[in-house]
């Protein structure tokens, strides 16, 4: 998976000329003096990442760039831009294919070892627009035309890569990591966008819909095909949750099991491509160790070990409430490789990191204020240990609450009321109370409470408004916050139609996709998620809604269908969860003297001011400088870290360009 960069004009000639448009939040070609100059900025800011290499070709009106990153064997024939022999048709991709057979099946001019790029470029001219009807796996890619003078820039099904873009009057700019294109045309901070991400204490950075932290810097949503011509740019959305039609009959829930283990081993031995080592975040929890069971028992019919990284609490650090919480997950994860013994487990402790720690480092690279510092500190390091072991790919399950273990109890008996199913309700609901010991009659009490619930809203808490009052005023933030929360679904009692919000949600995805992207590029290593996978989230649609209680327990597709493959103490366990960063408070507060003064220098930024509610942000101020650590809050560490972040990206910002 390399990056990608280009441009295309709706000149006629790359020559250089002015741009007479002195809003300095788009580019003016006339401090740059052509497209050719910005075209190296942005490649010369690849310099800070792992790239192995750099390639680039041109044609009339357009130039694209590929920093090239081996992950696969077929990776060491990628050759990349590629240009027509009549010079027709310019390409470039960032991808890798995860149903490559099925492709080359179609394609028998094509050799077994081609690499990934050049077998979509084959794909798109075989199919064109509708490439994307046969090719599955993570990828953006950009498809120049000579003939009508036209860019096309694809993101895959389910945003598994980032792909930002820029448009000026005549021309546009597209990149893989959103840094370097910030730096080419110099980009200022979005007031709405900061404004939207100090508007909740939530690791959510992303409000809205293509926005970006950078004024006039776009990122393309998944599924979606962008054309830019002579009319400028025009967006399709080629698959979505109305894409998913038709549902499969309501039967015993049994019957779809070896479906579903079928379908989500293929997403998971489908992804198993690394060149050398293979690895993977592993805890306690459903959703990693499934994925962890199925990828070690395919590499062990090759002979080969998964690398499991676990990131595990201080050793000092003692837990409260281990009635229904694992703060660490270490026994689990030994049940799995007891299971698999080609699993080599490795335990990081990180004790010299925090929530932090590591964001002046990190932010400047990814190029967002990452409120989520207490699990961005391990997931650093767990990538970064991984990469130095050797592993080319890192699988993970982060997206398996919205897919494979899904299963919330109430949502099932609502959606099935709701859609004239009573009898199929009334008996999943006398399966489930026996098996958690709850009578039907509390059951349809707590459906009618949630109902209400539902209807009275959501009403975000002023003290987590870390926004100015202004930019909340102009941007409606409270507003847009009680409908998104009303109708983006992840509650307790969902509609089918919430839930499939839930499971398509843009921000969502478009979050983890940048993110991932990104750190793919700072670790060179490939993150992959098969709970993500578009054939697994499609039979997650179509799957009867009571299915996610099979077995008649919660998150019961895997805790059931996977039964044989992960080990039953993990399965079987109905009333504990793994906690993340379980030890985050601990961990600021051991290290807060030496870090104390830094924390606040930096939150005594001019440029935070200008978003952030003054009056939240000074009392903070006070309580961590009068406060001994013992005395701080999660609260107090928790708004800190936000108000942290978000200076530190202003902060970068500024340094850039002065």
């Amino acid at each position: 998976m390399p990056a990608i960069w280009g441009f295309c004009t709706k000149s006629t000639t790359l020559e250089p000329h002015n741009n007479n448009n002195n809003n300095n939040t788009e580019l003016n070609l006339s401090h740059i003096n052509s497209l050719n100059a910005v075209f190296s900025t942005v490649k010369n800011n690849y310099n800070n990442y792992k790239i192995e290499s750099f390639h680039d070709k041109a044609s009339s009106c357009c130039h694209f760039g590929y920093g090239h990153q081996q992950f696969t064997p077929e990776a060491a024939n990628e050759h990349l831009p590629m240009l027509s022999q009549d010079n027709s048709v310019l390409f470039t991709s960032d991808c890798v294919i995860d149903n490559r057979q099925d492709l080359l099946s179609q394609m028998s001019w094509l050799d077994k070892n081609c690499s990934d790029g050049r077998l979509l470029y084959e794909a798109w001219l075989k199919w064109g627009e509708k490439l994307t009807d046969y090719v599955i796996g993570a990828y953006a890619f950009a498809v120049y035309i000579t003939s009508d003078n036209t860019l096309h820039i694809f993101t895959d099904h389910m945003a598994n890569r980032s792909i930002f873009y820029y448009e000026t009057d005549d021309s546009l700019m597209f990149s893989t990591a959103i840094v370097p294109l910030a730096n080419a045309v110099k980009a200022v901070p979005s007031e709405k966008w900061i404004g939207g991400c100090l508007s909740t204490v939530s690791a959510d950075m992303m409000l809205y819909e293509h926005l970006t932290p950078y004024e006039g810097i776009l990122q393309m949503p998944s599924a979606t095909h962008l054309i830019y011509g002579k009319k400028g740019i025009s967006l399709k959305k080629y698959w979505s949750a109305k894409s998913v039609r038709g549902h499969y009959p309501h039967k015993d829930t049994m019957e779809y099991r070896e479906q579903f283990v079928d379908t989500f081993n293929k997403c998971v031995s489908s992804v198993l491509r690394s060149d050398t080592m293979t690895g993977c975040t592993l805890s306690s929890g459903l959703d990693s160790s499934c994925i962890a069971s199925l990828a070690a028992k395919e590499l062990a019919k090759r002979g080969q070990s998964l690398h499991s990284y676990t990131s595990v609490p201080l050793k000092e650090y003692i837990h409260t409430n281990n009635r229904t919480e694992i703060a660490d997950e270490s026994k689990g994860v030994y049940e799995v490789c007891k299971m698999y013994p080609n699993i080599i487990p490795q335990f990081l402790e990180c004790p010299d990191k925090d929530a932090f720690s590591e964001l002046k480092r990190l932010i400047p690279l990814i190029g967002y204020p990452m409120k989520s510092g207490y699990n961005l500190a391990w997931l650093d390091a767990i990538y970064s240990k991984a990469a130095s072991d050797g592993c080319k790919l890192m699988l993970k399950g982060q997206y398996g609450n919205s897919t494979i273990s899904w299963g919330k109890a109430l949502s099932v008996f609502y959606q099935l009321i709701c859609h004239c199913h009573p009898i199929i309700a009334l008996k999943m609901m006398r399966g489930f109370g026996r098996q958690y010991n709850v009578p039907r009659k509390t059951i349809l009490k707590f459906i009618l409470k949630e109902y209400k619930n539902n209807f009275a809203g959501y009403t975000p808490c002023e003290d987590d408004m870390l926004c100015s009052n202004r930019l909340n005023k102009k941007n409606k933030y409270t507003s847009f916050l009680k409908k998104t929360e009303r109708t983006s679904g992840g509650g307790e009692m969902d509609s089918a139609a919430k839930r499939k919000r839930f499971i398509f949600n843009e921000t969502g995805l478009m979050q983890l996709g940048m993110f991932d992207t990104i750190m793919s590029l700072i670790h060179g290593v490939l993150i992959r998620d098969p709970a993500k996978d578009m054939r697994i989230v499609t039979l997650c649609c179509q799957l009867p809604v009571e299915c996610g209680i099979a077995g008649y327990v919660e998150r019961g597709m895997v805790r059931t269908y996977m039964k044989g493959i992960v080990p039953d103490l993990i399965l079987n366990d109905l009333y504990h969860r793994g906690i993340q960063s379980a030890d985050y408070a601990f961990r600021c507060k051991k290290m807060w003297s030496a870090k104390r003064q830094n924390i606040i220098n930096q939150l005594n930024n001019s440029e935070l001011n200008r978003y952030a509610n003054n009056a939240i942000l000074e009392n903070l101020i006070n309580t961590l400088r009068s406060c001994d650590e013992e005395k701080l809050t999660f609260d107090d560490l928790r708004k800190a870290n936000v108000f942290y972040a978000c200076s530190v990206f202003l902060s970068a910002n500024e340094n850039r360009y002065n």
